[in-house]
């Protein structure tokens, strides 16, 4: 059995799904080194955004061309595999895509490359991460689909959102309905975006997996460290960045839906007690960065506001820590892990009424809900967070410190639980259209 995994296009860190494509590919090497998987391979196709230096030595990767160090021509360039002792077969191989044409137009180049290298591979079943597939794949497609916002954006009338335009509604309404017509199988995390497939594109309920995520290892030792201790880290440790603990923390990102505007008109109407804990905003989009240097800058607050750029996971377990929440209004959200990675690790989140920070009818623990499109909706929320987690109350009552061994938050899922999920998928799939071909 073998696997075409195209891991996608991605700016920068990627977001969430650069995050699940690094945690996929992290953790299916390390499953494939289990007995019942030893007639798996797979060959994964990326770029260097989501293929780093980093998890490329994590993982034991060797270069196949070692004098190629980076993509330069427009199909793909570099790849690599990892060795295995005794002369065995490779089982693992990474083709590297090339990046000349910048992100967005290499994708849609993506659409006649690949199909051409999962054939040079004979791959058997090919998985998109992409939230689509391709259309001339030759072979049963897996597709991701964390979300069809760009088909049908939940808040049409808002004004950030008209950048899609109706034309390109129609055209990504157009583009679903074809590629849920062909797929063999869909994976999503949520409930809700299975039923709105089913119910948009009247796709067959029994080809839907839904794999809740989980978090990565280093997420849940610290989980587990918290728990041990049983009070805050913040009394032991020193601070994740250059500023006490209690901070806002935001996730900046151009894209209209992650409503950054708003988040920072909120954190701005803050009382001064609560604004001088400061916010820390992390922005991997180097334009957006600057236009908010420039507006800390120009209003004064170089001592109240720190702005990173992209953040390993390795650094982003204190982050959390330390922050007195996270605030995260969006107005559409796929996969939504700084919500879940905030709450593993006892930090309040601000957010919109999303779907993956509902336990039924009720929203988990330590999560503040606000009207994503009111900003002073989301001051509240901010303040009320704040203020869980032991920041400066408003009122006169104690304060109170929240851990995870507090407030009773059972262990998070493991994302190798869902990895694992997924292979079982893959076996699925292909014993499926084995019978079709007898």
């Amino acid at each position: 059995m073998r696997i075409g995994i195209y891991l996608g296009r991605h700016h920068a860190g990627g977001g969430g799904m650069g995050v699940y494509a690094r945690s996929l590919v992290r953790n299916l090497v390390c499953l494939l080194e289990r007995a019942d998987l030893r007639e798996m391979e797979v060959v994964f196709y990326g770029d260097s955004a989501i293929l780093t230096p980093e998890l490329l030595d994590e993982i034991e990767l060797a270069p196949v061309l070692s004098s190629v160090a980076r993509p330069s021509v427009p199909l793909f360039a570099s790849s690599y595999f990892r060795p295995l002792p005794n002369g065995a077969r490779v089982r693992i191989l990474v083709r590297l895509l090339g990046e000349r044409f910048g992100r967005k137009l290499q994708a849609t180049l993506d659409q006649a490359v690949v199909p051409i290298l999962i054939r040079l591979d004979r791959i058997d079943v090919l998985h998109s991460l992409a939230n689509c597939g391709f259309f001339f794949g030759g072979v049963p497609q897996l597709i991701t689909v964390h979300d069809v916002f760009q088909a049908w954006p939940d808040y049409t009338s808002e004004p950030g959102r008209r950048s899609w335009g109706l034309s390109a509604q129609h055209y990504y309404r157009l583009l679903f309905r074809r590629q849920f017509s062909t797929a063999a199988h869909i994976i999503t995390d949520t409930k809700g975006v299975a039923d709105e497939v089913v119910r948009r594109y009247r796709f067959d309920a029994g080809r839907i997996s839904v794999i809740p995520l989980g978090l990565d290892e280093v997420f849940l030792d610290a989980f587990n460290d918290l728990r041990r201790s049983a009070v805050s880290r913040q009394q032991h440790e020193a601070p994740a960045v250059g500023r006490p603990p209690g901070y806002a923390l935001v996730f900046a990102s151009p894209d209209p839906r992650k409503n950054f505007e708003r988040t920072w008109q909120a954190w701005l109407a803050l009382p001064d007690a609560e604004r001088k804990r400061g916010a820390v905003i992390v922005c991997a989009d180097s334009s957006l960065r600057r236009r908010i240097q420039k507006r800390i800058v120009r209003d004064g607050l170089e001592s109240y506001v720190t702005v990173l750029d992209w953040v390993d996971r390795s650094r982003l377990p204190a982050l959390y820590r330390d922050a007195g929440a996270s605030v995260l209004p969006t107005l559409a959200e796929g996969f939504g892990f700084p919500a879940v990675e905030s709450l593993a690790l006892g930090t309040p989140v601000v957010s919109a009424p999303l779907e993956i920070l509902r336990r039924g009818n009720d929203f988990l623990p330590l999560v503040y809900p606000c009207d994503p499109l009111d900003p002073a909706s989301i001051t509240r929320a901010i303040g009320d967070a704040l203020y869980a987690k032991g920041g400066l109350a408003m009122s006169a009552q104690p304060k109170m410190s929240v851990t995870p061994a507090s407030n009773g938050a059972p262990r998070p899922r493991a994302m190798r639980d869902a990895i694992e999920e997924t292979v079982a998928v893959y076996k699925q799939v292909v014993m499926r259209y084995a019978v079709r071909k007898r």
